[in-house]
């Protein structure tokens, strides 16, 4: 056997005792995940019962408060719908019970409705429109340019200076000149 021999068959041993050592730490991965997952579906198969069984719960307690409060309603209807017997001490009658002749007797009549009462205007229509048409004769008064302040605003100065930059000191200190053959560049 050659040296390059030993190295290769070592190596092949070596390759395979890793092989398997990583196909040994596969199974345990895997069977570790299984385990993982089967907890974690039990635990949410948990959760999915505790939840239905709070669901179950709330409908029951809403089916029993809709019967408590229709109760409740079915009796206070029927309170309202029996009359309450007069007694000679009572106050007030019954609905259904007529005025008695000398209250009707007693009783005011009713006022005849009144008569519309028209105002005039404070100004006549036709004198509010003449006065919109001055004012619209009327023309501005002229606005005035201070002519020592070019910029009115601190940003009208800063794009002055863009434009200078831009444009460049040669088209201050020499702008084109139309009428020579030079300036039509």
């Amino acid at each position: 056997m050659d040296g390059i021999e030993v190295i290769v068959w070592i190596f092949f041993i070596l390759a395979t005792i890793v092989f398997n050592l990583v196909q040994q730490w596969k199974r345990r991965a895997d069977r570790r995940a299984e385990a993982l997952r089967e907890r974690v579906e039990d635990k949410l198969d948990a959760a999915r019962e505790a939840q239905e069984t709070l669901r179950e719960r709330a409908r029951e307690a809403a089916a029993q408060i809709r019967h408590t409060a229709a109760e409740r309603a079915r009796t206070e209807a029927r309170a309202r719908s029996a009359p309450a017997p007069l007694t000679a001490d009572g106050w007030g009658r019954a609905h259904d019970e007529p005025l008695p002749e000398e209250l009707l007797e007693a009783a005011p009549l009713p006022l005849p409705p009144a008569t519309p009462q028209h105002v005039p205007a404070p100004t006549p229509l036709a004198q509010t429109i003449e006065r919109d048409r001055e004012r619209e004769r009327r023309t501005p008064p002229p606005v005035r340019v201070r002519h020592h302040r070019p910029f009115r605003t601190p940003q009208e100065v800063r794009k002055g200076i863009i434009a200078m930059t831009v444009l460049g000191p040669c088209r201050a200190m020499d702008p084109y000149d139309m009428g020579s053959p030079e300036g039509t560049r």
